[in-house]
C-alpha cells in the first residue's frame, strides 16, 4: 500500500516538474512590419493662352517615392495645342425706321404721307416666260420723293429702287374733301434686282381708288388693306396708310393738326372686341340664369317630397 503511495506521489512530482518547466520556457516570435511611407507630390495644371487663340495644357506630373528605395520616375506628357475656332457673329439688320414722305411749297408742307406697300408685277424674262416681282417701299434713303402743290390737284411720286420703279399719286380738292383718286405705276424691268433675267422694257399702268377721302383740313387714316384697281400687271396692297393733302400749316408731325378720318374698315374692326366682349357676358348671364332656375326648382321639389 505504501509502495503504490510512493509510485503516486513519484508521478506527481514529475507531472508538476514539467508544468513548471514549461511555463519557464518562453517562446518568442518577433514579427517586425514595416510600412513604407509614400510621397504624393502633385503638380497643377497649367493653362496659357497664347495671343493667336491657342490653348497650351501641361498634364500634372506625380512622384511616388518609399523607404524601400524604389521610386517612379516622373513623366511629363506632352503639350497639345488645340486648333484655333474663330466664330464670326450673328448680324441682324435693324428695324427699319417709319419714313414720312413730303412734298413742300415753301415752308409748308403740303402733302404729308405715310404707308407701306406691297407690289407685284408681272414681266416677261429672256425665255419669254411670265415671271412675277414681288417687293415693297422701301423705308430708307432709296426712296427718292418728288411732286407740286396747286389749288385744285396735287401729286406725290415715290422713285424706288435706283428708279427702276415710281409710283406717283394724285389728290384732288373739291372744296369741302380732298380724295385720294389715282395713281400710275412706272416700271423699267432692266433692274436685275428687281427683275431678274427680265428683257429691257419700261411700262406703266394707271390706277384709281375708292372712297379714300376726308374733309379739307384734315387726314386720312386707314390701317386696313387697301388694294386700287390696276391693269392685270400690276397689284399693289396698301396698309397702314395716314395721309393729308392740301394742308396750310407747319403741324407736319400732327398731319396737319386736323380731325382724323378713318375708313370704314377700321371702324368695323374696331367694333369686333366689344361686341365680341358683350355676346360673351350675355352668354354668361344667361348661363347662370339657367343654373339658377335648375337649381330653384330641384329644391322646390326636395321640400314637396319631404
Amino acid at each position: 500500500m505504501e509502495s503504490k503511495m510512493t509510485k503516486y506521489l513519484l508521478i506527481g512530482s514529475l507531472c508538476v516538474a514539467f508544468v513548471a518547466a514549461q511555463n519557464n520556457t518562453t517562446i518568442a516570435a518577433t514579427t517586425t512590419v514595416t510600412t513604407p511611407t509614400t510621397t504624393v507630390k502633385t503638380t497643377i495644371v497649367t493653362t496659357s493662352t497664347t495671343s493667336s487663340g491657342t490653348t497650351a495644357t501641361q498634364a500634372p506630373t506625380t512622384s511616388n517615392s518609399t523607404n524601400s528605395s524604389t521610386t517612379q520616375s516622373s513623366t511629363t506628357q506632352p503639350s497639345t495645342t488645340q486648333p484655333s475656332t474663330t466664330t464670326s457673329p450673328i448680324t441682324t439688320s435693324a428695324k427699319p425706321e417709319w419714313k414720312t414722305f413730303v412734298v413742300s411749297n415753301g415752308s409748308v408742307d403740303c402733302i404729308i404721307l405715310q404707308m407701306n406697300a406691297q407690289f407685284t408685277i408681272k414681266y416677261m424674262d429672256v425665255e419669254n416666260k411670265t415671271k412675277d416681282a414681288k417687293f415693297i417701299l422701301p423705308h430708307n434713303s432709296s426712296a427718292a420723293v418728288e411732286g407740286n402743290c396747286l389749288n385744285a390737284l396735287e401729286t406725290i411720286t415715290i422713285n424706288m429702287y435706283d428708279n427702276a420703279v415710281s409710283m406717283t399719286m394724285r389728290f384732288t380738292n373739291d372744296g369741302n374733301n380732298v380724295a385720294l383718286a389715282n395713281a400710275t405705276v412706272e416700271y423699267n424691268t432692266k433692274d436685275s434686282t428687281v427683275f431678274p433675267n427680265a428683257t429691257d422694257v419700261k411700262n406703266s399702268s394707271n390706277g384709281h381708288f375708292d372712297n379714300v377721302q376726308a374733309p379739307v383740313n384734315s387726314y386720312y387714316r386707314c390701317n386696313s388693306a387697301i388694294n386700287p384697281t390696276f391693269d392685270d400687271k400690276v397689284s399693289v396692297t396698301i396698309t397702314n396708310l395716314k395721309v393729308t393733302a392740301f394742308n396750310q400749316n407747319n403741324k407736319t408731325d400732327d398731319f396737319g393738326g386736323g380731325k382724323e378720318t378713318v375708313c370704314l374698315a377700321d371702324t368695323q374692326t374696331d367694333n369686333i372686341v366689344p361686341i365680341a366682349v358683350g355676346a360673351a357676358l350675355a352668354g354668361l348671364v344667361v348661363i347662370v340664369l339657367i343654373a339658377y332656375l335648375i337649381g330653384r326648382r330641384t329644391n322646390r321639389q326636395g321640400y314637396q317630397s319631404v
